[in-house]
């Protein structure tokens, strides 16, 4: 528990996580960092940036199988919302909760030496609201 609560608090200390702002870039290498370290030296876990043309890029860690080559995502958006990059935005029910816990199950899985057979990917997502709001205005 005291991993989740530590990671929520963390998360929420960002004055916002929005995808365009400085706060949000720094979020997104706090994360990228939390799994580096969680990871440690395993050869078969990669952490690694998804650049995109805004400022904060998505992250995404991976489990490669052993077996297959199916892959198995689990993923949370990272960035947060208030009235744009304008209000502070803790985000903690949207998404601290949510990357928090994709933290967790990846830590819990990495602490007990799992091997999948598939590749497992952990997606922490940037730009999660203007993507909903650009998919609204084409449908």
């Amino acid at each position: 528990m005291s991993n989740i609560k530590s990671n929520v608090e963390t998360l929420s200390s960002f004055f916002t996580r929005y995808y365009t702002t400085d706060t949000g870039l720094e979020a997104a290498e706090w994360i990228f960092n939390t799994l580096r370290a969680y990871a440690g030296n395993r050869k078969d876990i990669q952490v690694e940036y998804f650049e995109h043309p805004w400022l904060q890029p998505s992250v995404i860690a991976r489990i490669v199988g052993a077996v297959s080559d199916d892959l198995v995502i689990l993923g949370a958006h990272e960035d947060s919302i208030n009235k744009g990059a304008l209000g502070r935005a803790p985000g903690v029910d949207d998404d601290g909760s949510g990357s928090t816990c994709v933290l967790e199950v990846f830590r819990t899985l990495v602490s007990n030496n799992f091997k999948p057979n598939r590749t497992v990917e952990f997606h922490f997502y940037a730009y999660a609201y203007e993507i909903d709001r650009e998919r609204e205005n084409v449908e």
